[in-house]
């Protein structure tokens, strides 16, 4: 998509006459002209339908559905083991008595 990853001779019957957006020229000269811009691109094609999906709404990915769920457990563990701490402490040593 963003060019050729080892040196082709260009124009051949093996690749055609067309040369790929980042491609460098290892030896010669090149004129190319811009054929097409934008959406009309491979690239552009598949960013465009990435944006269609996102445009569509904020959907939750089943990863991130799991790790909300653990992280709502974990809260709920925490405040729970908080609340037997301060029952512990206030009425099983019976500190919120006055001594005298």
């Amino acid at each position: 998509m963003t060019g050729e990853p080892i040196p082709r001779k260009y124009p051949s019957d093996d690749y055609g006459k067309g040369i790929l957006a980042g491609c460098t020229v290892v030896a010669g000269e090149a004129y190319c002209y811009v054929d097409k811009t934008g959406g009309n691109t491979e690239l552009g094609a598949s960013q465009e339908e990435i944006l269609k999906d996102k445009a569509g709404g904020r959907t939750i990915s089943v990863f991130e559905a799991n790790v909300m769920a653990m992280v709502k457990y974990i809260i709920a563990g925490s405040i729970g083991l908080v609340l037997i701490v301060l029952f512990v402490n206030i009425f099983g040593r019976q500190q919120w008595k006055k001594e005298g």
